[in-house]
């Protein structure tokens, strides 16, 4: 009963960031996972919980500080190309900014990857594997090569 209950939270939990690998115009989330939530997929005490719990809201503000940010590039970006597909020249003017966000979403990825890495620490390593099932907030994600 107890595996199937984790099985079912991994599969919730999990389903977004399935669904915005194949969805580029799907926003990005305003938070990671609820300390609450991941005391019961994770199977916390209480000490536990106390620990990481100023982790994952300093996780969960970094995050959505990145959707905003994000959000925010995005309608300006559809503003200055008056809301269609983007020409080639539009494009390759959007470039220096596109450069500007990843610089900057990058710094996020890292703060967030410094929280993570302690929420992490405070776990057995029965735990750390649970979480490692989990799906890793991901800020600054990969951008495909430029082709020549």
């Amino acid at each position: 009963m107890r595996v199937s209950r984790i099985v079912a939270s991994l599969a919730v939990l999990a389903a977004p960031a399935l669904a915005a690998q194949g969805r580029n115009f799907q926003p990005p989330p305003d938070h990671w996972i609820a300390v609450d939530s991941l005391k019961q997929v994770l199977g916390l005490s209480d000490a536990q919980r106390s620990q990481v719990s100023h982790a994952t809201e300093a996780l969960n503000a970094v995050v959505k500080r990145a959707a905003e940010r994000r959000m925010q590039f995005r309608q300006q970006a559809m503003g200055r190309m008056g809301g269609g597909p983007p020409t080639p020249e539009q494009r390759e003017a959007m470039r220096p900014r596109f450069d500007s966000l990843r610089v900057e979403l990058q710094a996020m990825q890292q703060e967030a990857d410094k929280w993570y890495a302690e929420i992490r620490q405070a776990l057995t390593p029965e735990q750390q594997a649970k979480l490692d099932q989990l799906p890793h907030p991901v800020l600054a994600p990969r951008m495909a090569p430029r082709g020549p």
